[in-house]
């Protein structure tokens, strides 16, 4: 078992263990669909489950009357667990989404400024996808992104797995054989499931906070109630 196995390699293993020939030379036709199997069971089993060395972190700093920022490039939005901001040396959480309300406290339009931040959302702004802070920081925060990041793509053979290769070829190899209706599909799909559950044994996936559900209401994070009054600048 192991990672950063090559697609190539990946590959190979797959036809050996559908009892292909693993000569390059022989069934090249049927390669880019063994290739995509592998592409999508990785990414199945990466969605199904979180996996510790894929967690990660990225902070951005937003500079005074800054409202919107360009998105993380690593970390995978769509799986964030939490998000912080830093504000007197200490990190509090934000909740998710911006509603019409909280700009009749503080006016993002008319760059009404108030720290902490307290709010964040992913919009389009002019045809790109950034996140936008409320209320409007009166000084500059660092703001942090907690969650899993995304998948290196497997498109070249020189691209490596971050998940387990056998784990990713034993789960392609158990669609194909019972897609044929091979008898030792069953036995096949036994050995994945059987791969996936000494993985989680042995410390992986685990958890690390619950996914932040876009557009689902956050509770309510540690600032307390609005009436903070810091920096105020209109």
């Amino acid at each position: 078992m192991a990672r950063g196995t090559t697609l190539g390699e990946m590959v190979d293993m797959l036809r050996a263990e559908i009892g292909d020939s693993t000569n390059p030379a022989l069934g090249t036709d049927f390669v880019p669909a063994l290739k995509q199997k592998l592409r999508r069971w990785q990414e199945s089993l990466n969605l199904d489950n979180n996996w510790p060395h894929m967690f990660s972190r990225s902070d951005k700093v937003i500079e005074a009357g800054q409202r919107y920022a360009d998105i993380p490039t690593g970390i995978d939005m769509e799986r964030l667990t939490k998000a912080q901001v830093q504000w007197n040396d200490s990190w509090f959480d934000l909740e998710h989404g911006i509603r019409g309300e909280d700009f009749g406290v503080y006016d993002s339009d008319l760059d009404e400024r108030m720290d902490p931040i307290q709010r964040w959302q992913i919009l389009d702004v002019e045809g790109a996808l950034q996140f936008e802070v409320w209320p409007v920081p009166a000084t500059e925060a660092t703001v942090r992104f907690e969650g899993y990041r995304r998948l290196n793509p497997l498109i070249a053979d020189t691209d490596t797995a971050d998940l387990d290769d056998n784990l990713i070829v034993l789960f392609a190899a158990a669609e194909i054989l019972t897609r044929k209706g091979a008898k030792d599909a069953e036995a096949m799909q036994n050995a994945a499931n059987a791969t996936l559950a000494a993985l989680k044994r042995r410390g992986g996936p685990g958890q690390k906070g619950q996914p932040i559900i876009m557009g689902q209401q956050q509770p309510r994070n540690s600032f307390g109630p609005r009436e903070i009054r810091v920096a105020y600048v209109r």
